[in-house]
């Protein structure tokens, strides 16, 4: 619950709406504001409908009803903002109503964002916005490689798409495992076909089978959110690498 703030809604002539009410700053004494109790949730790459907030306010006559108070909401990730109406809970014969906030957005990574909203209060409520990732986003295609011992390897080692719509090559990282004792980065770009591209530079010292695994994930997945996408290899009898999905 936030710190109280009353709203009083005056006497209005008919068909006139109190602009000057709603107004941030111009609430005329201590109002209520309403969160839920750890801000709201949502998925990346997945639009988020729902209420992020309230506040509570008189009812001039007994009557919410067509006060139509306009909030506007940040959601905290640098995206515009939003100007919605608040809906009462309690529109008629109600000496107050609790209104609701409620809006849509899609955030590109996960994360936690400071989301607020104002325009009616008389100052800004804070609602933190909790974005989880989607275990389930990333979708990875085999790719079939050959080294050779002794010579340096560079080139695609791994394709996949993701269902998240906004995505940019830059949201991801890559580590590749090859398997001998060496790690290294790879680097992420967009296919020239469809979806994005993991490359990386390795040269093998020795004949054998190594496990070889490509890990991808998004930016915001370091805070012990699920790992996206798990890219195993096996190596085939003609000393190729084969990179198929597997479970994280």
């Amino acid at each position: 619950m936030g710190a109280l703030h009353k709203i009083i809604f005056g006497p209005r002539t008919a068909g006139l709406l109190l602009a000057g009410v709603l107004a941030l700053g111009t609430a005329a004494g201590p109002a209520r504001a309403s969160l839920p109790p750890n801000g709201f949730t949502a998925t990346a790459g997945v639009p988020f409908t729902g209420v992020i907030g309230g506040f509570n306010t008189t009812c001039p006559g007994n009557s919410c009803q067509g006060l139509n108070p306009f909030v506007t909401i940040d959601w905290g990730d640098g995206a515009p903002t939003s100007r919605v109406a608040a809906v009462p809970d309690c529109p008629v014969n109600c000496a107050s109503s609790n209104w609701s906030v409620a809006g849509t957005h899609t955030y590109r990574l996960p994360g936690a964002y400071p989301a607020s909203f104002f325009g009616v209060l008389s100052l800004t409520v804070s609602t933190p916005a909790t974005v989880a990732d989607d275990p389930n986003s990333i979708v990875p295609s085999p790719v079939t490689v050959s080294p050779v011992v002794g010579a340096p390897f560079s080139g695609v080692v791994a394709t996949f798409t993701d269902t998240n719509q906004l995505a940019q090559a830059s949201d991801f990282t890559a580590t590749i495992n090859w398997g001998d004792g060496q790690i290294t980065s790879g680097t992420v770009a967009l296919s020239p076909t469809q979806g994005f591209r993991v490359a990386g530079s390795h040269t093998y010292a020795r004949v054998g089978a190594f496990p070889v695994a490509v890990v991808i994930q998004h930016l915001g997945n370091e805070a012990g959110l699920p790992t996206l996408a798990d890219i195993a290899a096996t190596q085939n009898e003609f000393g190729a690498r084969r990179f198929v999905h597997s479970e994280a």
